[in-house]
């Protein structure tokens, strides 16, 4: 079991999955503010996420080189999203974006 999770842990960039959720969070939460009664379409979260994800991701690169651990980690921060940070943040009230009432 330890082998297993040793394995996860250097797989997968951690600091930077947490930093595409957290730069993406600000993002949308600010148009969020600034898009008033409006609801910011999914399919712009999406993307907001991935251009975030892109410039860190660059950052990265442009310092330290390519690895496959970074690729990886970007997809799996775009899934721990919908799996693990949107919960908190909605059982965190006030702190989740505007959503449709229907």
């Amino acid at each position: 079991m330890d082998k297993i999770i040793d394995l996860l842990i250097e797989s997968f960039d951690f600091g930077y999955m947490l930093s595409v959720n957290i730069l993406t969070y600000i993002v949308i939460k600010v148009i969020d503010v600034l898009n008033g009664d409006k609801v910011v379409p999914a399919w712009l979260k999406r993307t907001i996420a991935v251009i975030c994800g892109l410039i860190i991701g660059t950052v990265i690169v442009t310092y330290n080189g390519y690895t496959n651990i970074l690729l990886y980690s970007f997809i799996l921060s775009l899934v721990s999203w919908d799996t693990l940070f949107k919960p908190i943040l909605i059982r965190l009230k006030g702190t989740y974006y505007k959503r449709n009432q229907s």
